[in-house]
């Protein structure tokens, strides 16, 4: 089968900066790729220029492919795959799939051949989505950054200015903020009693009184007010001047104007405190510490914790509130402290080998492969090299011209860059390799060191796990957090797997 790889500077997915070593970044995942399937590169068509619109080697490789060149096209990443990801779908989709041209994504680790039509259709359509996806992202933060706000900064009360750069009060419920603020502050009124009033005088509730008058488009069945609507206006400071935004991933301060009084809002701070304080006696309570780490594996939905009075087991987790099949939250913790312990015990088994005679000799095998691999590139290297002098010769002797010797010039440039990108990588892998064969290996230092109580806390979930995942609500899952595992995995597991 006659393969052929296909790079290129410029993502169609945009990008704050673009490394300088992209293209080589990509040869590389693509070379251990296609090393991984016993295949050999038979061409390489690499767009370099920064610029958007290039294709030149895109266009080639169309033209090789209709003309029957090869028979396998590996791409890094659909993204960098011609202009955008419609080109690369109209390319290895429309014209070389139908054609018996296979094509694999490194990123994705997909191979058409392993696909039906249908799926290799279904996997463009995906691809596109999170393109335009990521476009209208970045729209959005570029509009942010420029000083303008969505639709969906819009609030009860605050909508937006025709030029999208401010807010303007709306005026209509007004009267029925200042109304909530009063209940809740002077009357000492519960959310329930002030929900029951609104409703009583007939006022809409923010989500149908926004779909009536806001900027966005959108359709609302008949609401009432609860509990829970209420709080939320009751909590929320930009009734009293300011809120926070994320712009960018900086958290940004809006500053509005104010409805109701400072006072006012922290007396109800204050009271809603003191009313959590003193919740009534024998009331269930969640002490679930795996909140937010905890998921389904089919669907990777958070899992629910459920608090049942009676009918053990008393604390559960489902996916849906009324599903019937669910997991004892207790059985999860069992499973949760069994894995870390065994955890700890590779651990602390990996510390032994690590100080033994065999860790050298593994270690030293191991740097002899990146010292040959080093020593292969100082001789490309030098390859690549020996035509740079004769041709300045030949441009001083007036054989070529100094264009024809810059984009020489040029091209030897970048291709040594690339063999010094790759040098620089076996430099990081040897400095690696020396940490993780040693106690300083941050998976052996941390998890064999730390005290498993029988029942976890919050905090040390968060701090040792990555998440748990379970499976029809029968069989548990502990996944570590890969900035640790990435450690583990560079030593023979069979040092720890005994």
């Amino acid at each position: 089968m006659i393969c052929v790889s296909y790079v290129r500077t410029v993502s169609c997915i945009p990008e704050k900066q673009i490394p300088s070593d992209i293209i080589s970044q990509q040869n590389g995942r693509i070379r251990e790729y296609v090393k991984g399937k016993g295949w050999t590169l038979a061409e390489k068509y690499v767009d370099r220029k920064k610029d958007e619109n290039a294709d030149e080697a895109f266009q080639q490789m169309r033209m090789d492919g209709i003309n029957r060149k090869f028979d396998m096209v590996v791409v890094d990443s659909v993204f960098r795959c011609g202009r955008n990801a419609s080109y690369a779908e109209d390319l290895l989709l429309k014209t070389f799939y139908p054609a018996g041209i296979h094509f694999a994504v490194v990123e994705d680790g997909i191979c058409s051949m392993c696909l039906t039509a249908d799926e290799a259709a279904d996997y463009f359509k995906k691809k596109k989505y999170a393109a335009m996806g990521a476009a209208m992202t970045y729209r959005t933060r570029m509009m942010q950054s420029e000083g303008y706000y969505s639709v969906h900064d819009e609030k009860y009360g605050y909508l937006l200015t025709e030029d999208r750069r401010g807010f303007v009060v709306d005026e209509e419920v007004v009267p029925v903020i200042r109304e909530i603020f009063y209940l809740a502050a002077e009357k000492e009124l519960p959310y329930t009693e002030i929900a029951k009033i609104l409703n009583q005088k007939g006022y809409e509730t923010p989500m149908m009184h926004l779909a009536r008058v806001s900027h966005k488009k959108r359709t609302v069945e008949s609401t009432k007010w609860v509990a829970s609507s209420v709080k939320r206006v009751a909590d929320n400071t930009a009734y009293i001047g300011y809120w926070y935004k994320m712009i960018d991933g900086v958290r940004m301060k809006v500053e509005i104007e104010p409805l109701v009084e400072q006072e006012a809002f922290n007396k109800i701070k204050k009271l809603h405190e003191s009313q959590l304080i003193h919740s009534p006696k024998g009331a269930p309570r969640s002490d679930n510490a795996f909140i937010k780490q905890i998921f389904d594996k089919k669907t990777g939905r958070p899992l629910m914790c459920r608090l049942h009075r009676e009918d053990p087991p008393y604390q559960t987790f489902c996916i849906g509130f009324w599903d019937k099949a669910r997991i004892s939250y207790d059985y999860v913790m069992e499973r949760t402290v069994e894995a870390l312990r065994c955890e700890q015990k590779k651990a602390i088994l990996a510390m032994e080998a690590v100080q033994g005679d065999k860790a050298e000799a593994v270690l030293s095998a191991r740097k002899e492969i990146l010292a040959q691999q080093a020593k292969k590139l100082f001789c490309e290297i030098t390859e690549i090299e020996k035509p740079y002098i004769p041709a300045y010769r030949r441009m001083e002797a007036d054989e070529i011209s100094e264009s024809e010797y810059k984009a020489f010039s040029q091209e030897i440039t970048d291709r040594l860059a690339e063999k010094e990108t790759a040098f620089a990588a076996i430099m990081d892998e040897v400095e690696m390799l020396e940490t993780a064969f040693s106690k300083r290996n941050p998976w052996i230092k941390f998890y064999a060191g730390i005290e498993i109580p029988d029942v976890l806390v919050k905090a040390q979930i968060r701090k040792w796990i990555g998440r748990v995942t379970v499976e029809d609500m029968e069989r548990v899952e502990v996944i570590f957090p890969a900035e640790y595992m990435r450690w583990r995995e560079m030593l023979p597991s069979e040092w720890f797997d005994a």
